[in-house]
């Protein structure tokens, strides 16, 4: 598994590195979705992935990028897709204690009052709970 890769060898993790695996990684959320692996183990698995490149990544553009690319998949057409990024992005938020996201919570805050719009009631509720996780280490985001 990756997360045991980061574990096991955190030297040869660099930003450049992590960079390289950044996007694949980040586009797995919708692979999830479609294979059907958004419950249990598998989600799991892929928001301990997320935490774990969050955890050794040092570059703020590297932070940022793969934020960007957990929330964009919350502009899929598919309520599902929506739901799992807002989940795996909560879990970075609580994983890595926002401490290195705190410079993307007014992009995240966003993506926020975006999915609080949504039609979907599950993808609503779960906007809240990545509100709420961001909020816990950012304080009150105005306007949302």
């Amino acid at each position: 598994m990756v997360l045991n890769v980061f574990v096991e060898f955190p030297g040869y993790w660099r930003d450049d590195k992590l960079r390289q695996i950044a996007t694949p990684l980040t586009n797995q959320i919708e692979v999830c979705v479609r294979l059907k692996l958004t419950d249990g183990i598998s989600k799991t698995q892929l928001q301990d992935c997320f935490g774990a490149l969050i955890e050794n990544a040092t570059d703020d553009t590297l932070l940022k990028s793969i934020n960007l690319g957990i929330l964009m998949h919350t502009r899929s057409e598919d309520a599902r897709v929506r739901l799992f990024a807002l989940s795996c992005s909560e879990a970075i938020w609580k994983t890595s204690g926002g401490g290195k996201l705190l410079g993307f919570v007014s992009e995240t805050a966003t993506f926020i009052a975006e999915c609080g719009e949504d039609e979907n009631d599950l993808v609503v509720k779960e906007c809240f709970k990545l509100k709420d996780a961001v909020e816990s280490v950012a304080g009150k985001i105005d306007g949302l």
